[in-house]
């Protein structure tokens, strides 16, 4: 197994503002942010909580990489706001390349599904996959959606048998 950190995004927009995020059930931050309020006009979107998951590690090619794609895994989020007021924004998902000295660490924006807000679904999204979306969430709300994330890789490069 390797790791993988997911970085839920946005702005804080009242002083004091307290969430409780949520990975596969598990709390995985909770507590007032630290982050500074802002005017909530988008400038200023950052770290709200930071966490760290495992993921399967693809150590070896084989037809099925080819065939069926990279192995994922779905990641149950749960994000409530105790109080004050908050943007939601993308879940960024970094990539470590764990043990591939030739890769650079990178990462990608969440491949949100199933995102509800209270319960239900958002009536007008931007994209199919909610990548983007920037939800404001007040005192007792909470945004619920499922991460798809894509296994890490020791793999330099891909094997001529499988390319």
């Amino acid at each position: 197994m390797g790791t993988k950190t997911l970085i839920l995004d946005g702005e804080n927009l009242v002083a004091d503002s307290n969430v409780t995020v949520l990975c596969d059930g598990v709390s995985v931050a909770s507590g007032a942010l630290s982050k500074a309020v802002t005017s909530g006009n988008g400038d200023n979107i950052g770290e709200l909580a930071t966490w760290t998951i495992d993921v399967p590690t693809v150590t070896e090619w084989s037809s099925s990489l080819k065939t069926d794609g990279w192995p994922t895994t779905d990641h149950s989020i749960s994000i409530s706001v105790v109080s004050g007021s908050v943007n939601v924004g993308s879940i960024r998902i970094i990539n470590p390349q764990n043990s591939n000295p030739v890769l650079t660490t990178w990462d990608y924006k969440d491949q949100r599904k199933n995102v509800l807000l209270d319960g239900s679904a958002p009536t007008d999204p931007t994209e199919a996959d909610f990548e983007g979306e920037v939800w404001t969430l007040s005192a007792g709300e909470t945004l619920t959606c499922v991460v798809t994330v894509t296994s890490n890789s020791t793999l330099l490069s891909p094997d001529p048998a499988y390319a």
